[in-house]
């Protein structure tokens, strides 16, 4: 009977070990999940504040580009302007001579 309730023990002993394994297991994987979906949300969040901060950049270029494209305009015509006034500057002087 010794025998018997002994091994019933070990039995017993080892099931509650498997049982409380599993349950170890199932918890540790659900705090994982957590962690994997608070990193995960982290993540996204970083790129979505990238992606605005690149769409006003883009934005910026943009206003930057125009703006460099109104300058090139007037100087080019700053230069016709004075190549105007140095044909009639040069003529004024020929005509003279």
């Amino acid at each position: 009977m010794t025998i018997e309730l002994s091994l019933i023990i070990s039995i017993l002993a080892v099931i509650v070990s498997i049982i409380m394994a599993i349950f170890n297991i199932t918890k540790a994987s659900k705090k994982d999940n957590k962690q994997e979906a608070a990193t995960l949300t982290t993540v996204i969040v970083k790129l979505d504040l990238l992606g605005n901060t690149l769409t006003e950049m883009k934005a910026q270029l943009q206003d930057y580009r125009k703006e460099l494209q109104e300058l090139t305009e007037r100087v080019i015509k700053a230069e016709q302007h004075i190549k105007v006034l140095n044909n009639i500057t040069f003529k004024k002087k020929e005509e003279k001579e």
